[in-house]
């Protein structure tokens, strides 16, 4: 398995661990926005890495509490 797979296997982990638990799913918020404001900071260097990661956190942010309710069964 290559570096990216590996870690988009982990990122995947966590998305679905975090919506099996609060405390995880508040632990991915503050880490998004971390995550955000040092994107911020690198948007100077290169502005369209900058926006692809801020996409890739908004689409894994948006898919925690669908997520969530799928897993424990109420949609």
């Amino acid at each position: 398995m290559s570096g990216g797979a590996a870690v988009a296997v982990w990122v995947i982990g966590l998305i679905v661990a975090a919506g099996l638990s609060r405390l995880l799913f508040r632990l991915v918020w503050l880490f998004a926005l971390a995550a955000a404001v040092l994107l911020w900071l690198h948007y100077r260097a290169d502005p369209a890495e900058a926006v692809t990661g801020y996409v890739a956190l908004g689409a894994g942010l948006a898919a925690l509490r669908p997520l969530r309710r799928v897993i424990r069964g109420g949609l």
